[in-house]
């Protein structure tokens, strides 16, 4: 979740429920304005690799 540019917001605990028994939960957010400056930073650094690639084919 942190490499994807999403903050820590808390944890609540006990308060899943599964097969395993009684679990915490652990909540994470991002604001539309912090997720798309990292959508333009993963699309440059495609494009990077896209470019290497396509000189090195030369």
């Amino acid at each position: 979740m942190l490499k994807c540019g999403m903050v820590y917001e808390g944890e609540s605990r006990e308060t899943d429920k599964s097969n395993f028994g009684i679990s915490d939960s652990k909540h994470y957010s991002i604001l539309a304005s912090d997720y798309q400056q990292v959508i333009d930073k993963t699309n440059l650094k495609i494009q990077i690799i896209r470019r290497s690639i396509w000189i090195s084919l030369l």
